[in-house]
């Protein structure tokens, strides 16, 4: 007894069996499809090159989280390399940008009492900082001085080493070096973005370490002494050194000051002096679902680091720079792929003597099924989970009094108590044309996801039964209906 063949017929979700005596069932499955979109773009308000952005939810096009998604934490990584050319025309203030889609707006937020993160490799392009070229300029003056003392008198000597390597200290903020620092995040533009400020902690860092290193050499410069010949000439040689010695510290000492006030001009010129080289920023925040949704969705998000005085949503959109977070739509599914696609209840000699049970069988094991379903919307929502089978035919023969009867085994669900029913360690008995309820969900907005183990398929055939030489078939249908 075999059952075959199929089609699908749906009210809110159907699965249709055909079968035959010999019983084999074939279900065409319901399929959904998620269109991807690439887009891509260069901006002239960013100022790294290679810029990517990736995001820690863990989701992909196949891997979903559902809308009901509350405050889950991700962190966005935007990372970046030194661009070759940033345009000189660009105003404003460095800063990282997470640009979010608008179905997300306000749902994106900072995590509470924790900052975002930057590691960035920087160097000064000293030349833009005109204290320090003021300074590098008594340098020069200093060590011409210098060479005139030693050319007017072979016998004089000035230990430069020190100072030497605290002038190349000094150059050396040409090439890179690392700044890391913590940052707030900012949430604005009516929810659509989040910002984290750049200049901000790149300005202490680097007023700092140009300090240091001036007061270095501001150090190196006054403990330089002329020596080597007889008191009177050193006197003279170092009276003549002191008097490019002094404007140097002083010069030194003036930008110090200035240096060590973060609100202050000079701070800000020694930012703007600032290249960025490799760059890692850190957004913690927390995520939660679009509030309706009906169809899959993937949120895109941009993530770039720019100069500019204004955050222009539309136009940092356009970025290449995105990353993604993937979201189901609101659906109840049913996972018909997990009932059986055949059921085989043999071949069997025709007798009418006596009564006769048949188990539907894949080799020699009972044939099993699991009636599945995922509820994610998140509406006041009945629904039930029914199963008929119709007339079992044979060449125009029908067999009348066949009863099929299907087993239930564990209920699994992550409902409430007592809000899901079913058949579960119990059976249902069908009738030709009869329809059973196997599985229900009483009325609630809740979301879930619910299992019913089908343990067994037996065919009950009385006695009496006028029988015929072929092979008889029907069709299971199972359906999930809405009721209001």
């Amino acid at each position: 007894m075999r059952i075959e063949g199929g089609q699908k017929k749906k009210k809110l979700v159907a699965k249709i069996v055909t079968a035959f005596f010999s019983l084999v069932l074939i279900v065409p499955s319901l399929a959904w499809i998620y269109p991807l979109t690439t887009e891509g773009a260069v901006l002239s308000v960013e100022i790294l090159d290679n810029l990517a952005v990736n995001n820690t939810s863990g989701t992909t096009n196949t891997v979903r989280w559902p809308t009901s998604t509350v405050n889950q934490p991700v962190t966005f990584t935007i990372t970046g390399k030194n661009l070759a050319t940033v345009s000189v025309n660009l105003v404003g203030s460095r800063q990282a940008v997470l640009v979010i889609p608008a179905e997300l707006a306000n749902r994106v937020v900072p995590q509470v009492g924790v900052k975002g993160t930057a590691d960035i490799r920087v160097l000064l392009d000293l030349t833009k900082i005109s204290a320090v070229v003021n300074i590098l300029n008594l340098v020069t003056t200093l060590l011409n001085t210098v060479d005139t003392i030693l050319g007017d008198n072979p016998l004089l000597s000035v230990n430069l080493t020190g100072f030497n390597k605290a002038v190349a200290d000094v150059y050396d903020l040409r090439n890179f070096m690392t700044a890391s620092f913590p940052e707030d995040l900012t949430l604005s533009n009516g929810g659509r973005s989040l910002t984290m400020p750049l200049d901000k902690g790149l300005g202490p860092i680097l007023a700092n370490e140009l300090s240091k290193r001036l007061s270095a050499l501001s150090k190196a410069a006054s403990e330089l002494t002329v020596t080597g010949a007889l008191p009177p000439v050193n006197v003279i040689a170092n009276a003549t050194l002191k008097t490019v010695v002094t404007p140097l510290t002083s010069a030194i000492s003036t930008l110090v000051t200035e240096l060590a006030n973060p609100l202050g001009a000079t701070v800000q010129q020694v930012v703007d002096a600032a290249v960025l080289g490799d760059t890692t920023i850190k957004m913690p925040t927390l995520v939660s679902g679009p509030t309706t949704l009906t169809n899959d969705y993937q949120a895109q998000f941009v993530g770039t680091v720019i100069k500019a005085s204004l955050i222009d949503i539309n136009l940092l959109s356009s970025s290449a720079s995105k990353t993604s977070i993937y979201f189901s739509g609101e659906r109840l599914t049913f996972q018909e792929s997990l009932l059986p696609n055949s059921l085989n209840f043999g071949s069997h000699l025709i007798q009418t003597n006596r009564d006769e049970t048949f188990t539907a069988k894949e080799g020699t094991f009972d044939t099993k099924g699991i009636v599945s379903l995922t509820e994610t919307r998140l509406g006041t929502k009945k629904w039930q989970v029914k199963v008929n089978q119709e007339s079992w035919q044979n060449a125009g023969k029908q067999l009348n009094t066949p009863r099929l009867k299907i087993y239930g085994g564990a209920l699994t669900s992550n409902f409430s108590a007592g809000l899901v029913t079913g058949i579960n360690q119990s059976a249902v008995e069908l009738v030709a044309n009869e329809q059973k309820e196997v599985l229900s969900l009483a009325q609630t907005t809740e979301t879930g996801q619910v299992s019913l183990d089908l343990s067994k398929f037996e065919l009950f055939i009385p006695k009496n039964t006028p029988k015929y030489k072929g092979n008889y078939q029907t069709i299971i249908r199972w359906t999930v209906t809405e009721s209001p």
